[in-house]
């Protein structure tokens, strides 16, 4: 692998987010002083790829740095309200989605699975924040776990 390479996967890995290569063009150049156009980013996205170090993840149309070489069919989950994204790895994902392809006369070369929702903690939030507007702040819930929120969530409304 190239050297520059090297630099966009560090700071892909750095960001902890998925970043496009206009982003990733501003940062290494004020990084390192110097102009990089987003066409030199993805020359180096397409050889990380064929490296199996990053991902592109077509909603978010970005990139992202994977966390284990050679997974060539992570499925990624996308919190549509912070922006948070997994990568989940799930065993033999990769054979069952072929074989459903085959059994239709289908023959997949590629394959990219995005789940968009809320995240565990922006769901929480959402709740005490339902929970705050429907009966006011003169109840703490500060101290209410998730599933005690869904409990009032569900006799509310049922009342």
């Amino acid at each position: 692998m190239r050297y520059f390479a090297d630099i966009v996967l560090a700071d892909l890995r750095s960001s902890h987010r998925p970043l496009s290569a206009y982003e990733l063009a501003r940062r290494i150049s004020a990084a390192h002083g110097k102009i990089y156009a987003p066409n030199t980013i993805y020359r180096s996205l397409r050889e990380l790829g064929a490296a199996g170090l990053v991902k592109h993840i077509a909603s978010l149309k970005a990139f992202i740095a994977l966390s284990r070489k050679g997974c060539s069919h992570p499925v990624f989950t996308i919190c549509d309200h912070c922006g948070v994204v997994e990568e989940v790895i799930v065993a033999g994902l990769a054979d069952e989605l072929t074989a459903l392809g085959r059994k239709r006369g289908f023959s997949a070369h590629s394959f990219r699975l995005e789940l968009i929702g809320r995240c565990a903690k922006c769901r929480v939030a959402d709740d005490v924040a339902w929970t705050r507007t429907h009966i006011g702040n003169f109840v703490s819930v500060s101290n209410w776990n998730e599933s005690t929120v869904r409990r009032f969530k569900h006799v509310a409304h049922h009342k």
